[in-house]
């Protein structure tokens, strides 16, 4: 089974469980294991990597929820920082490894390529948070009315940014 070089849906699950918390647990998992299957042949190896999806998810919202100067706004510069340093390097490492775990359940690489598959699987997580993330966050933060079309502009500026760099770059 191959492993995707952008995964979105990472994102996606770091900024529900960011913004809606442990509530949206379930359907992040049930996601998981929806889009893991329609990849896997092995449904053991389908649950790992939907465990692996909700660990990294909820390693990132724990540890940004510890981080003293992280707010969900993005509205300083160390708050986005923080959600690179700590929600797209640190909380995929997590989920990287329990997924390569699972893959070795079903379709285990040589020894060669397990290093790199690992490095891909972290690196498809990293650019998903990177991506979408910020703008989930961004675009659902409470602002007061007078700058709100001014943030919205730049949530699409934003947007538009991301997809030229993800042409660019793949």
């Amino acid at each position: 089974a191959p492993v995707i070089a952008l995964w979105l849906p990472s994102g996606l699950a770091l900024a529900a469980v960011l913004l809606w918390g442990l509530g949206v647990v379930p359907g992040v998992t049930l996601g998981a294991l929806v889009a893991a299957l329609q990849f896997e042949a092995s449904p053991a190896a389908a649950l790992a990597e939907a465990a692996a999806a909700t660990l990294s998810a909820l390693a990132g919202a724990w540890l940004l929820g510890r981080a003293a100067d992280f707010s969900r706004r993005l509205n300083r510069l160390r708050h986005i920082l923080t959600l690179v340093a700590i929600g797209a390097f640190v909380a995929p490492l997590a989920g990287a490894t329990l997924g390569m775990a699972g893959r070795l359940l079903h379709d285990p690489p040589g020894l060669d390529q397990l290093l790199s598959h690992w490095v891909m699987w972290w690196a498809r997580d990293a650019l998903g948070v990177l991506l979408f993330t910020p703008l989930a966050l961004a675009w659902t933060a409470d602002r007061a009315p007078e700058t709100r079309s001014t943030r919205n502009l730049e949530s699409v500026g934003l947007a538009l940014l991301q997809v030229l760099v993800y042409v660019y770059v793949f």
